[in-house]
């Protein structure tokens, strides 16, 4: 009976310190395409809990007490012309849709969201129109009110398309990324009005047709690596100064690839050590070992276990990679090797339908 009792205790606190993440999805009919899944210490991720939100929430962002913000990437929402935005909540129940959370964000085809550094408001990149978004949020974390919608002029027969966003604290501002134009652009935001303000420098441009995708900034905020879709490269600017400065560009591919390529993400180890980029096309993960003053070389290249590599992240502790692989339709897990930054693939993955968001929520 001791025995037996001791069994269930462990049970339940093995489930209470399990890790979980949340995965989003492109909508297809009838299949839920935002799921909460636990990730045990050993064994293999199981489904906790899942929702069907409809209107392709391929990116979300985590807030305060859980909340998590979808962007609903679609042109029309609620009726108008412009994307979504879509509160849920992680109880101890699982995912929580909030009824009447919804807003139109004004912004065609948002692929990126962000909360902004006070907690006040969530900025959106929206591909499609060529424009970012601001929303307040209220007192109960709620999205409401539009408070800027900002189109970007095109250029040079260049049509605009705002990709990430991320905020700077050291220099108080926020970088964007747009693919279409080949530009890093930096705003700052009044934390009251909600409204974008051009920075002292308010753009920086990178290699024409590299197309600036995602971003990711090192701990002391002097270095931001860009992952450019269009030619595959890693783009390494330095931001320690008054003006950010694009110093290098390197391949994210093998040497010999010939294939078409479409860079997606990139990401940081925890300990700084090691840069990843996902390469859709080739179908692999680049590691890349950062160096003091923040240039890379490569260690190499591993299999991302599927096909279309899109979305990834790393757990707290720095040994767990997830991939989204979107073409093939499934997860693919990795153990990091934290001395060599090496992932290397588990013998399990998650199948669902054209994952695009990956997140674990510590």
């Amino acid at each position: 009976m001791i025995l037996l009792l001791l069994g269930i205790v462990s049970l339940i606190l093995g489930s209470i310190h399990e890790k979980q993440f949340v995965v989003s999805s492109y909508t297809k009919d009838g299949v839920s395409d935002v799921k909460l899944m636990n990730f045990p210490k050993r064994g293999v991720p199981r489904l906790y809990s899942e929702l069907y939100e409809g209107n392709n929430p391929s990116y979300f962002t985590a807030g305060d007490k859980k909340a998590l913000y979808f962007v609903n990437e679609v042109s029309s929402f609620k009726g108008r012309d412009g994307g979504g935005i879509t509160y849920v909540r992680v109880s101890k129940k699982g995912l929580e849709p909030v009824i009447g959370s919804e807003v139109n964000q004004g912004g065609g085809g948002p692929c990126f969201i962000t909360m902004s550094h006070d907690r006040k408001f969530l900025l959106t990149a929206n591909y499609g129109s060529g424009s970012v978004s601001v929303v307040s949020l209220n007192a109960a974390g709620l999205p409401g009110k539009v408070t800027e919608t900002l189109f970007f002029q095109h250029h040079d027969s260049l049509e605009s398309h705002p990709h990430m966003i991320l905020f700077n604290p050291v220099k108080g501002v926020y970088y964007i990324t747009d693919l279409g134009l080949d530009r890093l652009f930096i705003f700052t935001l009044d934390s009251e009005t909600g409204q974008l303000k051009p920075a002292d420098i308010p753009y920086i441009d990178i290699p024409k047709e590299s197309g600036p995708r995602h971003m990711v900034m090192n701990r002391r905020c002097t270095v931001l690596y860009i992952a450019d879709e269009l030619n595959s490269t890693i783009s390494v600017i330095n931001i320690s100064g008054d003006r950010p400065v694009a110093e290098k560009t390197i391949s994210a591919l093998p040497d010999g690839f010939t294939g078409e390529n479409a860079s997606a993400d990139i990401c940081l180890s925890h300990s700084g050590k090691f840069l990843y980029i996902t390469n859709r096309g080739n179908n692999s993960i680049g590691v890349f070992r950062v160096q003091p003053g923040g240039k890379l070389t490569l260690t190499g290249h591993v299999s991302c276990g599927g096909n279309w590599p899109r979305n990834m992240t790393i757990d707290k502790s720095g040994r767990h990679m997830i991939i989204c692989n979107q073409r093939s339709g499934d997860l693919a897990f990795f153990r990091i090797n934290r001395r060599t930054g090496i992932p290397k693939k588990e013998d399990y993955s998650y199948k669902l339908n054209a994952p695009s968001c990956v997140k674990f929520i510590e």
